[in-house]
């Protein structure tokens, strides 16, 4: 099996990965969502509508506002490629770029394509979008704020199906019984981002719980759930991707801080 392109590993436990903006003004004409689509069709030919969201979740902490208008909450559109891990979403002042494993089937065949090529295919989008608001003589809108989100599902077992107690995966969880597993985990914190200047407010929220999935034949396994979501106040769309580029970086350090070497020997390549 090929290595992922994010430090070599063979299966990152990652199951979602996203850069997400959210703009002061509309990014799109509404009325024209099959116009919109067809600039994506080619490699994005799934076309669902989902739920609306109201605010990007850590940078509404350093003051992003929030996605309501005096006419209510906008519907939110997904555009997908045929196998699902491909993922646009549009929303009238909002867009995020996903990548996305199957997580019940774990699958290995869905390789990670690493950092660069979402930040690139999102910047890929913008501009698609930059060019439709040319045609019709507007330009885009500026941003209000940004995010990038990464979560991960970590086996609490190796390749073999032995059992890991959760203090030898996550290197901040300590206990006198290190042997003995817990139900209900949880644990969160906010922290700055260390190469910004000491004056950005934006900050990374941490999240650790443990989950059961449902695997085929009904067997439920232990994971830890870890999400990392690093939000920003921005207003150019090239201090978002300068953004996403710092964020990514220390997100991918702290990620391998709080993750022990045990670990990381699930993942990568035998």
């Amino acid at each position: 099996m090929p290595a992922s392109p994010e430090r070599g590993f063979e299966l990152p436990p990652l199951i979602e990965m996203a850069v997400s903006i959210m703009t002061s003004s509309a990014l799109f004409d509404p009325y024209d969502m099959k116009g919109v689509h067809d600039s994506f069709r080619n490699a994005l030919p799934r076309f669902e509508r989902q739920p609306p969201i109201t605010v990007l979740t850590a940078a509404s902490i350093v003051g992003a506002p929030p996605l309501v208008s005096d006419a209510g909450l906008p519907i939110r559109w997904w555009l997908s490629s045929e196998d699902g891990h491909d993922l646009l979403q549009l929303q009238e002042t909002f867009l995020a770029v996903n990548w996305r494993r199957d997580v019940a089937g774990f699958n290995p065949a869905a390789i990670y394509p690493g950092y660069d090529t979402v930040a690139a295919k999102a910047k890929e989008r913008v501009q698609i979008l930059r060019e439709r608001a040319l045609m019709s003589g507007a330009e885009l809108p500026s941003p209000a704020a940004c995010e990038v989100l990464y979560s991960n599902l970590i086996p609490l077992h190796d390749r073999n199906g032995e059992s890991i107690p959760l203090s030898e995966v996550l290197a901040e969880y300590k206990r006198a019984d290190k042997n003995k597993q817990v139900m209900g985990f949880q644990m969160a914190w906010n922290e700055r981002i260390d190469a910004l200047a000491a004056d950005d407010a934006s900050v990374v929220q941490v999240q650790m719980v443990v989950v059961g999935v449902v695997k085929e034949g009904g067997e439920v396994v232990p994971f830890v759930k870890l999400d990392m979501i690093a939000g920003a106040v921005r207003e150019s769309w090239d201090e978002c991707f300068t953004f996403f580029d710092v964020a990514h970086a220390h997100i991918r350090s702290r990620f391998m801080a709080l993750t022990t070497e045990r670990a990381h020997a699930s993942w990568l390549p035998r």
